[in-house]
């Protein structure tokens, strides 16, 4: 049984004004070949297809493209989709009726009703996938868990891991001998991420809720893919839990991610392999500074060769003043290879306590999430005695993932309005 797995594809996503929809259409054609080359049985999807509730037509189109074409190409792949906070849960599962046709099944969200109760054995989550040669897995198919799928005046994270934990029983009971369980979610788990050099993990809160620990699994699966967090790495540090990370570089703070596909291979009386299948970016994120205008100019130049249209090029100015001519110099240069120019001037200047700070101008240059560091790092140079060119990281992959989920609720408007539409 070969089981392939991805998520946080994010369609529809933009950097700034630039359109990624050809990016995405680009993994998705990879995504398909490694469907093929693999000759996996399943294709799970870890949530986040889109990055926000009302995707246009032309994400929606590039969605059901590709699960239309990879369902002519491969006829006997399982596909199973589940919606991760970014979604529309009512827009994934709307066309379920049709997807059942093409061997695609959709969770988009789960009643209150069903995540309370004790006896999981007939839970829609717990599905069933047949291989090529006749072997059997069951996937435990959830979809993001909100608070409001628990009673409030239970402990969320005691409620979605008894929750786990009776699914998992429940597909342990319905399981035969030597058929693997495999959790598919879309969720934080704390303490799974580095919050910076020195090794310190840093828990946060969501909304006031705790993230999830996977110690706190009474049953827990053979194995377990997640998404939520862009980058790609074990759970908690176990190595039976996964993040499967971000379909492209969603930010130049991304730079350095790993993106791809979970492959597990389950074979009778073996192991489990678990193979990372590498995917390269139709455009790389490529950033120069922070270092004065002349310098920068200095290593583009240099770099010239190995430079090219599929690129972000960002260059962080460092600026005694505030200079237009700069930003028409560099933009001119990069827009000569044909990249992407995003342009993040820096500048020191001093705040009522002495300290020194850098800012930023031109924010609609920016990403969410850039914005919201730079911010972060002009707030707080000043108590930490650092400014913006000492290149540490202020903002850690779990306080990103924050600000994503603040951000798609900005977008979406508020959770219980939508859920009665």
């Amino acid at each position: 049984m070969k089981i392939l797995a991805t998520g946080d594809w994010h369609i529809g996503k933009r950097y700034g004004k630039v359109d990624r929809a050809a990016e995405h259409r680009h993994f998705l054609d990879w995504l398909k070949e490694r469907a093929v080359r693999t000759r996996a049985d399943v294709l799970l999807v870890t949530g986040d297809v889109f990055d926000g509730k009302e995707p246009t037509p032309e994400s929606q189109e590039i969605y059901y493209d590709f699960l239309d074409e990879i369902s002519h190409i491969r006829p006997d792949l399982r596909i199973i989709v589940i919606a991760g906070n970014h979604d529309n849960p009512s827009l994934l599962e709307a066309p379920q009726s049709i997807l059942k046709r093409h061997n695609v099944e959709v969770r988009g969200s789960v009643e209150p009703k069903e995540s309370q109760a004790a006896d999981q054995s007939d839970s829609s989550l717990i599905i069933p996938v047949d291989g090529s040669g006749g072997e059997r897995a069951w996937i435990i198919a959830v979809p993001y868990l909100r608070r409001s799928n628990f009673p409030f005046d239970q402990n969320y994270e005691k409620s979605v891991a008894d929750y786990l934990s009776a699914l998992v029983r429940a597909a342990r009971e319905k399981s035969g001998a030597g058929e693997p369980v495999v959790m598919m979610a879309h969720l934080y788990a704390s303490g799974s991420l580095r919050g910076n050099d020195d090794g310190h993990s840093e828990t946060i809160y969501v909304g006031g809720e705790p993230e999830i620990r996977m110690s706190s699994l009474t049953d827990r699966p053979d194995f377990l893919l997640s998404g939520h967090i862009h980058k790609r790495m074990e759970i908690n540090g176990v190595p039976w839990a996964q993040y499967t990370g971000s379909a492209l570089t969603m930010s130049f703070a991304e730079m350095d991610y790993v993106h791809g596909a979970d492959l597990l291979t389950f074979e009778a009386g073996k192991e489990m392999v678990h193979d990372v299948l590498e995917y390269t970016p139709l455009k790389k994120f490529v950033s120069y500074g922070p270092a004065s205008p002349v310098d920068i100019e200095k290593e583009i130049e240099t770099d010239r060769p190995k430079l090219d249209a599929n690129m972000f090029i960002e260059t962080r100015v460092l600026l005694e003043a505030a200079d237009s001519d700069v930003r028409d110099r560099l933009e001119k240069l990069v827009r000569g290879i044909g990249a992407e120019f995003v342009y993040s001037p820096e500048w020191k200047a001093q705040n009522s306590d002495g300290g020194k700070y850098s800012t930023i101008s031109k924010p609609e240059d920016l990403s969410s999430d850039e914005i919201v560091r730079e911010v972060i790092r002009r707030r707080f140079a000043a108590a930490n005695d650092r400014s913006s060119a000492d290149g540490a990281e202020i903002m850690s992959d779990e306080e990103k993932a924050l600000l994503e989920e603040i951000i798609s609720l900005a977008r979406g408007g508020n959770e219980e309005e939508n859920e009665k539409e």
